[in-house]
């Protein structure tokens, strides 16, 4: 389970930051990473002066220290993000391209809000690419860095996805789920209001260097270490440093953070056979037998699955979800994901439309396979980024239509129908 961060670390970090801040030197020199962690941790720990390696490079490829990769040292210092007002956002928005992309400012956030499996990693990795341009996560965890650590866009996340390369400027497309997408889950646990859900959408977590503990520890071994030495009459040695990391939990502040969103969206039946599938990867590192033989990648496989998991929860569904649309999908597989989806994408709407009233980018998923240039370069419009013409090859999604029947499909069309908001509607009709 993460934990939410007590910043018990805070004034040693704001006194690397602070000596950063002050350094004017102009040549810096660049150890490996891990080598830079290490030397940097160290002097901190004994409370030895920074070295002057620890203050970074001024080279855009390049991550700063390692504690805070682009985060400011004014943020920092005052215990928070730089706040940006609405002359300066212009000014970003008008700045050269030689100088519109360093690791010097905060980018603003786009999230890039997906339901699970509707085409999220292609999504982002394509921007990378074509961009040649670092992106962000909200989940830190997947992506640890130098040392088994999470690089903060911004004090508390989200996190870079690639810590050493290009910082955008501007803007940067940052993967969320939001909430209320679990899978083989209890009906109860997929329930989210707007509240919750935007909640969701804004909490970042990560993985960082538990500094505190590090120097407890270092203590502990040293005062071990200088007993032993008055007893023994014998030199001291530097003790070894062990990084210790801790997970953290944070939600940042959406209405100055994130600028804007790109909704995506994919083929519902797709989508829900999608998430079986990966659901699937799980059970086989668990080498369950009995699951492996039932649950397989076919319809059967996954009418099979469906039907364990109707029969598990079945007495806590009835409270949970409407009745009349209930009858309707009833026999339909998996029905409950049907619900999750909806309710995700209705909420998804309300997010960004009524609550945060920022620009949308709307984004299916098939337009990948029908539209792939124009689609790129709208998207990379949207969120003000280069075009490098470099691209990352799409393989076209398999299309799972044919594990469901006629009626089946008729069914969902019709609760998704009621359950829908007319904006989410509108771009679920084709699909049906």
């Amino acid at each position: 389970m993460m934990v939410h961060d007590d910043d018990d670390d805070d004034e040693d970090m704001n006194l690397l930051m602070e000596r950063r801040r002050r350094s004017t030197s102009s040549g810096y020199v660049m150890l490996p990473m891990g080598r830079l962690v290490a030397l940097c941790l160290g002097a901190m720990l004994i409370g030895a002066a920074i070295p002057m390696l620890c203050y970074g490079t001024r080279n855009n490829s390049s991550s700063n220290i390692p504690f805070a990769s682009s985060v400011t040292p004014t943020a920092l210092s005052e215990g928070g993000s730089a706040k940006n007002t609405d002359t300066e956002k212009s000014n970003l928005r008008q700045s050269s391209s030689d100088d519109k992309y360093d690791n010097n400012t905060i980018p603003k956030i786009a999230w890039l809000m997906s339901f699970p499996n509707s085409g999220t990693s292609f999504t982002i990795t394509l921007v990378q690419t074509a961009s040649n341009m670092s992106m962000a996560s909200n989940y830190g965890w997947e992506h640890l860095g130098a040392g088994n650590v999470s690089y903060p866009v911004q004090k508390g996340g989200p996190y870079w996805l690639d810590p050493d390369g290009v910082k955008p400027h501007h803007l940067v497309l940052t993967k969320t789920h939001c909430g209320g997408y679990c899978h083989d889950c209890r009906p109860r646990k997929s329930v989210e209001s707007p509240h919750s859900f935007l909640m969701h959408c804004s909490r970042a977590d990560g993985t960082i260097l538990d500094t505190k503990k590090m120097k407890d520890n270092m203590n502990n071994t040293n005062s071990t270490t200088n007993n032993n030495n008055s007893t023994n009459s014998t030199n001291s040695s530097t003790a070894e440093i062990v990084p210790i990391t801790k997970n953290i939990r944070h939600v940042y502040d959406y209405q100055h953070d994130v600028d804007r969103a790109v909704h995506l969206i994919r083929d519902p039946l797709d989508n829900m056979v999608s998430r079986y599938h990966l659901g699937l990867h799980k059970v086989e590192k668990g080498g369950d037998a009995d699951k492996l033989q039932r649950y397989t990648y076919d319809a059967q496989g996954y009418t099979n699955f469906c039907s364990d998991i109707q029969y598990e929860y079945a007495e806590h569904t009835d409270s949970h979800v409407d009745q009349d649309v209930l009858r309707l999908i009833q026999d339909v597989p998996c029905h409950m994901d049907l619900f999750r989806y909806v309710q995700w994408h209705n909420l998804a709407f309300i997010t960004t439309h009524d609550l945060l009233n920022v620009p949308v980018h709307m984004v299916h998923y098939q337009e990948y396979t029908d539209h792939f240039d124009d689609t790129l370069s709208s998207l990379l419009e949207f969120l003000d980024l280069p075009n490098t013409g470099v691209v990352t090859e799409f393989e076209t999604g398999k299309s799972y239509r044919d594990y469901f029947t006629t009626a089946q499909i008729d069914a969902m069309r019709n609760a998704t129908r009621i359950l829908a908001s007319p904006m989410t509607w509108s771009h679920l009709e084709r699909y049906f």
